[in-house]
Formats: structure tokens, C-alpha cells, sequence
């Protein structure tokens, strides 16, 4: 018994070594990866807005009705512009936008990344490119945003569309939960949260079977789409930039106002909801909650895709998107 016990423990050792070195050897490889200054695609701009740069990439007619695009975590505008194209296409002019600290937009020097401030981002990019109630679509948890600043600022907007929306609402007669405080003194500790960012987000051999992981039909986690979204991972500071966004995806936000199911009643911007009835990360069930908290929303289904249905289902996607654009256009 002895014997076994000890060698038990030298595996172990052996095996938090390796763990270790590979950690240390994904760290060290961001590291590297990490020296473009820039990179943005050259057809994409640069807003200046009172909120720091915006970069965004721009479709369709400058006249038309303004759709702007919020995608979800880790991914930026060029996740959006296959579907930015077609809408642009339809007449309307399509605003695909990176929201800090993913793509290209300037980076917060503070981490200042929660819904309020991405929110006030939105509303500053709305000013500065001049556009009158825009129509917003959010994906994801990049619809927390788009939430916030229906609630805050509720002129700005002209409609909203959430896709799959990953709102963390507590449950149905459930409190805010408590705060982590062990996380988030982890998350603060800049060698523990880089070392997980560059182990997950960045990690570019990790990119596909995550994205994977998200999607009902696995097959649409193509190489384009995994190309697509590390594009951004060789711009300078990523890493570090990302494990400063982190505990906003990995703690609640308390003091949110989208973080309170009784603030949606307050929502007056029409609202439609897409969802993929496969989705496993953002199950159905919280779509048909959202649809109850704002009044006269509409709920869609796709069929057979999950979270993701904008690259599952492109063409059912749009089919859907449009008649809810052209719905709130009137």
C-alpha cells in the first residue's frame, strides 16, 4: 500500500508538471503570436467617439436604415459580415461593430468592460456616425449590451433583435446570486487570468472545438470560421486585454440594470427574439422567459441549430431576420 500511495503521488506531481509546462507553453505562445499593431481588415473604419475608437465595417447604402451588429464573446464584426453583406444588399445600411476588447476598437486601459459601459460605447458610436434609431442586433453576450442600452438610454434605438441572448437572468423567483469573491480575486490576479485566457480564447488550437461546442450542426465550425475569428488574436496586448473582460463573463453582473428581470418591463423598444430550439448554451426556454419579460416581443425558432443559427442556418437566418427588419423599418 505504501508503495502504490507513492507512486500515486509521483503521477500526480509528474502530471501538475506537465500541466503546468503546457500552461506555460500556451502563455508563452500568445506571447508571440501577439506582435501585429493592428491588422484591421482595410475596408473596415475607425469611428472616434467620446467612448474611445470604434471599429466597424459598413454595408449597403448610405441612406438606408441603420442595422448595427453586436457580436458575442471573443467574436467581432468580420463574424457578422457575411450576414452584414446581405442585409446591406436588401437596402438597409449594415454596421458590423467590434465592441471591445475583441477586434479592432481601442481598448480599455481600466478593463472597463461591463454592460454599462459597453452600452455607453453603443450610444456614443450611434452619435458619432449620426444615425437615428438605429435597429440593433445582438447575439449572445453581446446582447447584455444591447439590453443596457435599451433600458438606459430608450430614444436611441428604433428596434432590437437578440439572437440566442446570454442575459444570466436569475431564475424565476430566484435572488441575484452572491458574489464570488474567491473568483474574483482569482480573475484579478493578471498571471491566473492570462493563463486561462490564453489557454481558452486565445488559443488557436482550442478555437475550432469550441466553437464546435456551441453549435447543434458541428459542421458549420469550418476552417473559414475559425480563421475568421482569430484574425484579432495577433494584435498586440490581447491576451492581457481579454483576461480583463473576463470577470464580466464569468461574474454576475450585479448592478447591471439588463441584470434585473423586473427592469424589462420597462423596455419600450420593439423587440424581436431569434432562437436556435437545439441551443444548449442558452436553452429555449430562456428565450420564452425574455418574451414574457418584454411586453409585445415576438419569438422565432430555426430549426435544428443551437447557438449559433447566423452560421448554422445562414439562409433560414436571414429569411427570418429580414421580415423582422423590415417589421420594425416600418
Amino acid at each position: 500500500m505504501r508503495t502504490l500511495a507513492r507512486w500515486t503521488f509521483k503521477l500526480v506531481v509528474v502530471a501538475l508538471f506537465i500541466a503546468v509546462l503546457a500552461l506555460t507553453g500556451l502563455r508563452l505562445a500568445a506571447a508571440w503570436r501577439e506582435s501585429a499593431e493592428s491588422g484591421a481588415p482595410p475596408d473596415g473604419r475607425m469611428v472616434s467617439t467620446t467612448a474611445g475608437d470604434i471599429f466597424v465595417q459598413m454595408r449597403g447604402p448610405d441612406a438606408g436604415r441603420a442595422v448595427l451588429f453586436i457580436p458575442g464573446t471573443a467574436a467581432w464584426s468580420g463574424f457578422w459580415l457575411s450576414v452584414a453583406d446581405e442585409i446591406g444588399k436588401s437596402g438597409y445600411r449594415a454596421v458590423a461593430v467590434d465592441l471591445p476588447p475583441f477586434g479592432f476598437s481601442a481598448r480599455s486601459a481600466n478593463g472597463a468592460y461591463s454592460r454599462a459601459d459597453q452600452a455607453e460605447r453603443l450610444a456614443a458610436l450611434v452619435q458619432a456616425l449620426g444615425l437615428e434609431r438605429p435597429i440593433v442586433v445582438g447575439h449572445s453576450f453581446g446582447a447584455g449590451a444591447v439590453v443596457e442600452l435599451a433600458i438606459a438610454h430608450p430614444d436611441t434605438l428604433g428596434g432590437m433583435v437578440l439572437v440566442d441572448a446570454a442575459l444570466g437572468l436569475p431564475g424565476e423567483g430566484q435572488d441575484t446570486p452572491p458574489d464570488n469573491r474567491p473568483l474574483r480575486w482569482a480573475l484579478n490576479q493578471p498571471a491566473i487570468a492570462q493563463t486561462l485566457v490564453a489557454a481558452t480564447l486565445v488559443n488557436i488550437w482550442a478555437t475550432r472545438p469550441l466553437l464546435a461546442s456551441l453549435l447543434y450542426r458541428e459542421d458549420a465550425a469550418t476552417q473559414r470560421q475559425v480563421e475568421i475569428l482569430t484574425k484579432p488574436y495577433a494584435r498586440q496586448g490581447t491576451t492581457e486585454s481579454y483576461a480583463h473582460w473576463l470577470p464580466s463573463l464569468l461574474l454576475a453582473e450585479t448592478d447591471a440594470r439588463s441584470a434585473t428581470p423586473a427592469n424589462y418591463a420597462r423596455i419600450k423598444t420593439p423587440t424581436a427574439l431569434i432562437w436556435g430550439d437545439r441551443d444548449q448554451v442558452t436553452p429555449l426556454a430562456q428565450g420564452q422567459r425574455l418574451q414574457k419579460l418584454i411586453a409585445g416581443s415576438t419569438l422565432d425558432t430555426i430549426a435544428d441549430v443551437g447557438h449559433i443559427p447566423h452560421i448554422e442556418d445562414e439562409q433560414t437566418f436571414l429569411s427570418v431576420l429580414k421580415a423582422k427588419l423590415k417589421a420594425m423599418a416600418r
